[in-house]
């Protein structure tokens, strides 16, 4: 197996974990030392009587802390806050499954859809988001926390969070603004890369109260599915950027480091201002031949996809070769996507009994052949697979020309007005000849304001540029099928990281 393509996983179960210690182990009540704390008001040991037993039968019992506000300027309450559970067992100097109290690494669930805003998850309502896609198991020798053992494959709720916690893992679900959230005059407060600062703001309070933490806070681990997912990336590339400084110290954030340990997203909406770019070089033989605009908006992007792919220098970690695309579309890098999804498709069709499987390969001989043999698969034509899978956006999928894709709502002004984020389709219109269109459908100009979101959005910058922390470990995990986002976008993430970082160990399946 190719060590990039431990980066993706077409899988199902993540879990991790973070502790607290109990009010029996806090600091002295004295009068001069309750003013300080209470002036303090990042200091969680505020928060020690507000600790909560909740029995349950069916995972353990546990310690909740609810509502505790991660800022000292809030922007939203509501949604600047943060959720706690810890089992019980913590708090009596108990272990579970080898972690303890001071192994215990941190899950930090990031509960996103859609880049909207996110109240943090309760326990046992949607408290993972879905099917986990990282397993983790103590190392009890090494003091280290394996992040690539697959597993949790029998967890079929989404509720990973309390899973976590029946398996001895304390759980932090996190809030945080959106593109959708607003200030009590109604303008907008979570455009751009506003829950990303705040999440960011939440990593920080954990490691500021590090002292009266249990667990590790050098090990925390974040899961996220979709754009929430494309957070937790994010997390794990800008690990204590300096873009991102002034506006923590706006909210009045801890004065501490924000970068975790692994990420773990699932089908993570990233690069988003490449997005269109990427979608019709995979699904653009979808387009309908007889809607002209579409046919030469989806040509022109993904005539411009191949640039894109070599401005990246990627390379093939096995190999050693470059990953590039001529300026047709083919090349190493599409031989490479082809390659991920024949394991994929090996994977599926190994579980299938004779007759299906029969069935399946007659239905798709078109672009799929099986060795019996070797009982593998090889995806050998990318259109035929895109016909398979099936196309799920309009052209262009991101951003929409009619301003109606959820990421024309992401970006922009307190106003909360759709916006273009991207120029193609204007310079694709205008050199086709379709003047009054492009000025229509798209924009010749993006203002500062949303290029600068655009930048501090994009997990793919701060992966080539150097400047931010990486995590040390990722596990990405997307869907061979899941064509909202074209798995070329995951597997450039993921040879990038490998190309330009020193994350390590993950795994696809």
């Amino acid at each position: 197996m190719r060590k990039l393509k431990r980066f993706l996983a077409f899988a199902t179960a993540l879990t991790l974990l973070l502790l607290m210690v109990p009010a029996a182990y806090a600091f002295s009540s004295e009068e001069s030392e309750q003013t300080a704390l209470e002036e303090d008001v990042l200091n969680i040991l505020n928060h020690e009587e507000e600790w909560v037993l909740v029995e349950n039968e069916e995972i353990g019992d546990y310690y909740a802390l609810e509502g505790i506000v991660y800022v000292a300027n809030p922007v939203d309450e509501e949604y600047e806050s943060l959720n706690i559970y810890v089992p019980a067992a913590y708090f009596e100097g108990g272990s579970i499954n080898g972690y303890t109290a001071e192994t215990a690494p941190i899950m930090f669930v990031v509960n996103v859809g859609g880049y909207a805003g996110s109240i943090a998850a309760t326990l046992g309502n949607g408290s993972g988001v879905e099917p986990a896609s990282l397993s983790a198991s103590s190392d009890e020798a090494s003091g280290e926390t394996d992040v690539s053992t697959p597993g949790l494959s029998e967890v079929s709720d989404d509720d990973v969070g309390s899973y976590s916690v029946q398996m001895g893992y304390v759980v932090v679900t996190v809030g945080c603004r959106g593109r959708d959230t607003t200030n009590e005059d109604g303008s907008y407060n979570g455009k751009g890369f506003a829950g990303l600062v705040d999440l960011k703001a939440a990593i920080r309070y954990l490691r500021y109260n590090s002292e009266n933490l249990c667990g590790d806070t050098e090990k925390i681990i974040a899961v996220g599915h979709s754009a929430g997912g494309a957070l937790v990336t994010l997390l794990g590339t800008t690990g204590n950027s300096e873009d991102y400084e002034s506006y923590l110290q706006e909210l009045g954030a801890a004065d501490e480091r924000d970068d975790i340990y692994a990420a773990a997203p699932s089908c993570p909406i990233t690069d988003m201002d490449n997005g269109d770019l990427a979608y019709e070089w995979m699904f653009g033989s979808l387009v309908d031949e007889t809607d002209t605009l579409s046919v030469i908006i989806s040509e022109g992007l993904a005539a411009m996809y191949p640039a894109y792919i070599n401005s990246l220098g990627l390379i093939d970690a096995e190999t050693g070769e470059a990953l590039t695309l001529e300026e047709d579309g083919t090349g190493s890098f599409q031989d490479y996507v082809l390659a991920i999804l024949s394991e994929s498709a090996t994977e599926y069709l190994k579980e299938l009994d004779e007759e299906t499987l029969d069935a399946y390969l007659a239905e798709n001989e078109d672009w799929l052949s099986w060795d019996s043999e070797t009982q593998t698969a090889t995806v050998y034509d990318m259109d035929g697979y895109a016909a398979h899978a099936g196309r799920m956006s309009g052209v262009p999928p991101f951003d929409a020309i009619d301003l109606s894709a959820t990421a024309n709502w992401t970006y922009g002004d307190t106003d909360g007005e759709y916006v273009h984020f991207t120029t193609y389709v204007y310079d694709i219109l205008m050199a086709a000849g379709y003047t009054e269109e492009a000025e229509a459908y798209s924009t010749a100009e993006v203002s500062e304001l949303v290029a600068e979101q655009v930048r501090l959005l994009n997990p793919m910058n701060y992966i080539l540029d150097g400047t931010a922390d990486t995590a040390t470990y990722f596990r990405i995990v997307v869907g061979s099928m899941d064509t909202f986002q074209p798995a070329s976008t995951s597997i450039a993430l993921a040879a990038a990281l490998e190309t330009y970082t020193v994350t390590q160990r993950s795994s696809i399946t």
